[in-house]
């Protein structure tokens, strides 16, 4: 669903974090796009309970927005 793209691995890997921890901590980019993001959300949401993670909240928990 989400891929982490190649220029955000590079700034990772200048912070200092080596390709295995990159690949071990799962990360992503998220999409600029506000539709998207809502979209990428609302899928996560059905397929996981995300209360709790980071970024994510409910609005009148109606959905999730990050």
């Amino acid at each position: 669903m989400l891929k982490l793209e190649g220029q955000h691995k590079r700034y990772l890997k200048n912070l200092g974090l080596l390709d295995s921890s990159i690949d071990a901590g799962l990360y992503r980019t998220v999409p600029k796009n506000y539709i998207k993001r809502r979209l990428v959300g609302s899928e996560l949401s059905r397929k996981y309970n995300l209360a709790g993670i980071p970024r994510f909240f409910s609005r009148r928990r109606l959905a999730l927005v990050f």
